[in-house]
C-alpha cells in the first residue's frame, strides 16, 4: 500500500499546479455541462424564460415559484463518449460509456388564499445537479517526429543544478524525493527532473550543469498514451422563489459546490534508433484535485402577456477551496536486458489553496403557444479569464497571469421547442457556444442538438432525451518548452436521460 504524504512544510504551490494541471484541468473545474432533467436536455437547456424544472430553477430560481404543485424528480442517464484522436498522421478511434444520476430534488410550494396579498405562491427547494461529468477514455498513438519522452525530463531539469536533484549523503532514494517535494521552487518539476536522472533517461551536460541531455536521440519513436479521467463537479441547492401577481416570479438559490476530478496519463515510447542503449520507456502520472465550494444566484421571470416571457438570472462566482494530489513513476528498459524502475511509491497531498470560477449572466424569452407547445431561446455569457487562484500565504500572480492570457469570454446560445399532443411531449433543440480559449486552436466551438418526448398522467410524468454534442480539441498530455507534442482529438459526447417526476 502506498504511504500518504502530507506536506505541511511552506510549499509554493504555483510550480505544482502549472506542471500537475494543464489549461484544460483548469478549464474543467470552472465549466459546467447540460446535465439535468430530461425535460431540460430535450430543450437543450434553452429554459430561462420557462421555470417549472428542477435543472431549470438550479440555472434561474425564479422558475420554483412557476411549478402549480409541489413536484419532485429523479433522472437517470446513459452517456457515451467518441473520440477521434490525430497524433503524428495517425488516427486513433476510442470510446466509453457510463451511468450517471444526473439530478434529484424537490419544490414545496405553498400558496396564498387571501386575495390581498400580493405574493401568490413561495417555493422552498432542495435541488442536486451534476454540473460536470470528467470521466473519459482515449489513447494518442503514433510516432513523434520532433521529440521523445527524454526531451520532456530534460525540460523539467533544465536550470536545477545536478545536486538540487539527487540523493544526499545519508539520505534514501525516497527520503530524497520527499525532500525535493518540500522545497520551495522545487515541487512537481523538481520531482520529475528526479526520476529522469534516476532512471538514467537524461544526464547533466559536460559543459554546463545547469542543463541537460537526453540519453534517447531518436526522433521517430513509435508513443502510445492513454489518458483516462474521472470524477465529477455537482451542485446541491437551496431554493426560494416568490410569485407576485400572477406575472412577476423572483427567486435566488443557496449552491453547494463539490469537486472531484481525477486524471492518470500512462505513456509508453519504444526508442527505433537501435544505437541507442535505452529499448523503451514507461511514465506515468496520478492526479486529483478535490474540494468544495459555495456560490449564489438569483433570477427573475416576468409574463409580459398571455403568451411572451422574460427571463433574466444571474450566477455569482463560486469561491472554492481545493486541493490537490500527484503520484508518479518511470521504468527504463535497456537494451542489454536491465530495468530500471524508478517509483517512490508515495502520493504527495500538498496543501489548500482557494480559487474563485466566474459567474454567468444569461438572458431568455419564452413564446407559449397555449395549450400546444413552447418555443424558448437563451443566450447566456461567462468570462473564463477571470478565474484567479488566490491564498494569503502565496503569490498567485503569474498564474493568474497566465489564465488572463489563455482563456476568454465564452458566448452560449441555447434554442428549444416543445409541442404538445394530447399527454404526449415532443421536444427538440440546439445549442452553441464559442471557444474559452483565445487561440482557439487548443479548442474551437461547441455545438450540439437535441431531441425528447414525453408523457403527461397527471400526477406522475415520464421523460426521455437523446442529447449530442460535439467539439475539437487539442490535448498536451505532457507540456514544457522542450516538449510540446499535442493531438488533435475530435469529440462527440452522447447521452440519453430518462426522468421520472411526480406532483404531490
Amino acid at each position: 500500500m502506498k504511504n500518504l504524504i502530507i506536506t505541511t512544510l511552506s510549499i509554493l504551490l504555483l510550480s505544482h499546479i502549472s506542471s500537475a494541471q494543464t489549461t484544460s484541468d483548469i478549464f474543467d473545474i470552472a465549466k459546467t455541462q447540460n446535465l439535468g432533467t430530461a425535460r431540460y436536455n430535450g430543450l437543450s437547456g434553452a429554459f430561462g424564460a420557462l421555470g417549472g424544472d428542477l435543472t431549470a430553477v438550479a440555472e434561474n430560481p425564479a422558475g420554483g415559484a412557476v411549478f402549480t404543485s409541489s413536484y419532485g424528480s429523479a433522472t437517470l442517464s446513459q452517456n457515451g463518449s467518441d473520440f477521434n484522436s490525430t497524433y503524428f498522421d495517425n488516427t486513433t478511434q476510442t470510446s466509453d460509456t457510463n451511468l450517471n444520476l444526473n439530478q434529484i430534488g424537490a419544490i414545496l410550494i405553498l400558496k396564498s388564499d387571501s386575495e390581498s396579498n400580493s405574493i401568490n405562491k413561495i417555493s422552498l427547494g432542495l435541488l442536486y445537479n451534476r454540473d460536470n461529468d470528467y470521466r473519459r477514455e482515449f489513447q494518442l498513438d503514433g510516432n513523434s517526429n520532433i521529440g521523445n519522452i527524454g526531451d520532456y525530463f530534460v525540460g523539467q531539469a533544465n536550470g536545477f543544478s545536478p545536486n538540487q536533484i539527487s540523493v544526499q549523503d545519508g539520505e534514501s532514494f525516497e527520503e530524497a524525493y520527499i525532500a525535493i517535494g518540500n522545497s520551495p521552487n522545487f515541487e512537481a518539476r523538481g520531482q520529475q527532473a528526479f526520476l529522469g536522472r534516476e532512471a538514467f533517461l537524461i544526464t547533466e551536460s559536460d559543459t554546463d550543469d545547469l542543463t541537460y541531455n537526453s540519453e534517447i536521440s531518436g526522433n521517430n519513436n513509435s508513443q502510445i498514451i492513454n489518458i483516462i479521467s474521472s470524477g465529477r463537479s455537482s451542485k446541491t441547492s437551496i431554493n426560494l422563489a416568490f410569485e407576485i401577481d400572477q406575472k412577476i416570479y423572483l427567486g435566488g438559490n443557496l449552491n453547494f459546490h463539490n469537486y472531484n476530478l481525477e486524471k492518470n496519463i500512462l505513456l509508453n515510447e519504444v526508442n527505433n534508433n537501435n544505437s541507442d542503449d535505452i529499448s523503451e520507456v514507461f511514465f506515468e502520472t496520478r492526479s486529483r484535485t478535490y474540494g468544495n465550494g459555495v456560490s449564489l444566484n438569483f433570477g427573475g421571470i416576468a409574463k409580459v402577456t398571455n403568451n411572451v416571457r422574460l427571463g433574466l438570472s444571474y450566477q455569482t462566482p463560486t469561491w472554492s477551496t481545493l486541493q490537490n494530489e500527484l503520484d508518479q513513476n518511470t521504468s527504463v528498459f535497456f537494451r542489454n536486458g536491465e530495468v530500471r524502475d524508478v517509483d517512490p511509491a508515495l502520493v504527495f497531498t500538498y496543501p489548500e489553496y482557494d480559487i474563485r470560477t466566474p459567474g454567468e449572466v444569461t438572458a431568455s424569452i419564452a413564446y407559449i403557444f397555449g395549450k400546444n407547445g413552447l418555443f424558448s431561446a437563451q443566450y447566456s455569457r461567462k468570462d473564463f479569464s477571470n478565474i484567479k487562484y488566490d491564498d494569503n500565504a502565496f503569490d498567485f500572480t503569474a498564474l493568474n497571469n497566465r489564465i488572463k492570457n489563455t482563456f476568454q469570454a465564452v458566448n452560449t446560445l441555447k434554442v428549444g421547442g416543445e409541442y404538445r399532443y394530447e399527454k404526449w411531449r415532443l421536444r427538440g433543440g440546439i445549442n452553441y457556444a464559442t471557444s474559452p480559449y483565445k487561440n482557439d486552436r487548443i479548442a474551437g466551438d461547441t455545438q450540439g442538438f437535441s431531441l425528447g418526448t414525453g408523457y403527461d398522467w397527471g400526477k406522475w410524468k415520464l421523460d426521455i432525451a437523446y442529447n449530442r454534442i460535439e467539439t475539437d480539441v487539442n490535448e498536451i498530455p505532457f507540456e514544457n518548452e522542450t516538449f510540446q507534442n499535442s493531438a488533435a482529438i475530435n469529440r462527440k459526447d452522447d447521452a440519453v436521460s430518462i426522468t421520472l417526476g411526480v406532483n404531490f
